[in-house]
C-alpha cells in the first residue's frame, strides 16, 4: 500500500502472555565466570620503543608514509600480536611490524590489575 508516495506496511499485531520462567533460567551457567566491569582503566604505556629500520630495498628515505599497527599488549607488557590496519606498502609494513614486536609496555590496568589490551600504533616513515 502507498500513501503520499511512501510505502506503508499494514500489520495485525497480537499480544499473548509470556511463558513463566523458572529461577534456573536466570542462573549463571557453571562453565562461565563472572567478571565485574572495569571502573578505572588505564591504557598501556610504552616503556621500550624500537624505531623501524627503513627498508634498503626502497633506497633513499624519500618515501613518506604512515603505517598503523593494531597491537595486542599482554598482561606482562609484551606485544602478543600485531596486525597492519593501515598500510604503507609491503616493505614498510614489514619494517613497522618488525619494530613494534620488540616494543615493551607497562600493561593496561583495570582497577589496578594488569589486563590485555589492543591499541593502534602509528609508525611514520620519511621526513615527518
Amino acid at each position: 500500500m502507498k500513501e503520499l508516495g511512501n510505502k506503508i506496511i499494514v500489520a495485525d499485531i497480537g499480544f499473548r502472555e509470556a511463558p513463566e520462567f523458572s529461577q534456573q533460567a536466570f542462573e549463571i551457567p557453571s562453565d562461565m565466570r563472572v567478571r565485574k566491569a572495569c571502573e578505572h582503566f588505564t591504557q598501556p604505556i610504552v616503556t621500550k620503543e624500537q624505531k623501524p629500520e627503513y627498508p634498503r630495498r626502497i633506497g633513499v628515505r624519500t618515501i613518506k608514509a604512515e603505517v598503523v599497527v593494531q597491537v595486542k599488549v599482554g598482561v606482562q607488557g609484551k606485544v602478543e600480536a600485531a596486525q597492519i590496519t593501515e598500510t604503507g606498502g609491503d616493505d614498510l609494513d614489514r619494517a613497522a611490524l618488525d619494530a613494534v614486536k620488540k616494543w615493551e609496555f607497562e600493561p593496561a590496568k583495570c582497577d589496578g590489575d594488569p589486563v590485555s589490551h589492543k591499541l593502534p600504533v602509528s609508525i611514520h616513515f620519511g621526513d615527518r
